[in-house]
């Protein structure tokens, strides 16, 4: 209650001041102005889009390759603070691997080993092209992601990953290209042109 009583009595004595009139705060007026009032459109368009199950699995099956997944035996080996040694070390893992070590004797010697399944887009492109393009058995790596190194020998795949497990994420994406395709139309609408060559002068 005080910070709401102290907010309207400043506010007051700003505007006795004449501080509502000055061009740099009506500038930030009626840019909040337009954030709120596209804010509350925006609500408006969420809540007027409705995405059933069949539309989820009609744009499920017509991507299926986007929600692919192997199931893979993965050998972590993180950076640490000496990225050449752990380099050095992802790297015999993996040679040893191809070699027909045992998986078993090599997970010991990593940071951490793992069984699970690896969906597309949970690696960066080249990576992954790696991984779901491989032969069952076969030793992807050392693929470093982040701080980490990855060994990764595929166990089976690429299978879809199971409707229920992303129907949400879908519904999502759903939503998100529909409100997209509606500001692309009210950008026609208005005329709207970005020229980008003129932003990226300006950024040089």
């Amino acid at each position: 209650l005080d910070t709401l009583i102290n907010q309207k009595v400043l506010s007051e004595e700003a505007v006795k001041r004449g501080i509502d009139k000055r061009e740099d705060i009506i500038e930030r007026t009626e840019n909040l102005k337009r954030q709120l009032v596209g804010q509350a459109l925006a609500q408006e368009i969420l809540a007027s889009i409705d995405v059933g199950e069949a539309d989820a699995r009609e744009y499920y099956k017509k991507n299926l390759e986007e929600f692919e997944r192997v199931r893979a035996s993965t050998l972590v080996v993180r950076q640490g603070t000496d990225k050449a040694t752990a380099a050095e070390k992802a790297l015999s893992i993996a040679e040893r691997a191809r070699a027909g070590e045992p998986w078993e004797s090599l997970s010991a010697e990593a940071d951490e080993s793992r069984n699970e399944y690896i969906n597309r887009g949970g690696f960066p492109a080249e990576a992954e092209a790696d991984i779901f393009d491989g032969k069952e058995g076969e030793i992807s790596g050392p693929l470093e992601v982040g701080n980490e190194f990855f060994i990764i020998k595929l166990e089976k795949g690429p299978e879809p990953v199971p409707f229920s497990e992303v129907s949400r994420k879908i519904e999502s994406t759903i939503v998100n290209e529909k409100v997209l395709e509606y500001v692309n139309g009210l950008r026609e609408k208005w005329g709207v042109v970005v020229y980008k060559e003129r932003l990226e002068e300006q950024g040089q």
